[in-house]
């Protein structure tokens, strides 16, 4: 959720992951999702087509930069991804396996611990409990946040949130605020946070 965690900053577990990829011997990319890093607007968290673009661009990218330094890179990628990155690793698996990119084909795929089936899984599990408070209103309060600047879910918060929650929790995700910061502003639990038509 914060600009600042993402890869092109340098200061993000994904960097220090790619470091360790790179270090086994092989070309790494570790691509920004739109919104992240020093890229502008807001990122649209869980939007597959533009998670998918910014990592094939990447992929692109790289041969580019590896012909322009002598380096030849074939084919085969390896592609591997944690939490929303893991959703993202299997998008780009299956559009790699469809011929987006004819310099490109997926060699292996290795998705961890992603948002695989929002409306059979997450939703529900968020509902009865089964995942935590702190995380659940976190990821939900994200994912609805982002998915209305995208495919416009209400007109105004206090549709969706309660207040005080009603009047922060957009600003919260504006990818300037630390995850920190956004935890401290968000509700203590779902109940607290969406209205009743929205639970």
């Amino acid at each position: 959720a914060y600009r600042g965690g993402a890869p092109s900053t340098g200061d993000d577990f994904s960097t220090l992951a790619a470091w360790l990829y790179s270090a086994g011997g092989r070309a790494t990319v570790a691509p920004d999702y739109l919104g992240l890093g020093t890229g502008p607007g807001t990122h649209p968290y869980v939007d597959t087509a533009s998670s998918v673009s910014a990592s094939v661009d990447a992929l692109r990218a790289a041969r580019q930069a590896a012909a322009q330094h002598g380096r030849t890179l074939t084919r085969d990628v390896h592609v591997t991804g944690f939490s929303q990155g893991g959703q993202v690793a299997m998008a780009v698996g299956r559009e790699l396996s469809r011929g987006v990119d004819r310099h490109l084909r997926v060699r292996s795929l290795a998705p961890v611990a992603g948002p695989y089936d929002i409306a059979g899984q997450e939703l529900p599990a968020i509902f009865d409990g089964r995942i935590d408070d702190s995380s659940a209103v976190y990821y939900l309060s994200y994912f609805l946040t982002a998915q209305n600047r995208l495919h416009h879910l209400y007109d105004d918060p206090r549709e969706v949130y309660r207040e005080p929650y009603a009047s922060t929790v957009e600003t919260l995700f504006d990818n300037d605020h630390t995850e920190q910061e956004i935890a401290k502003g968000l509700a203590p639990n779902i109940r607290a946070l969406l209205t009743d038509e929205w639970t």
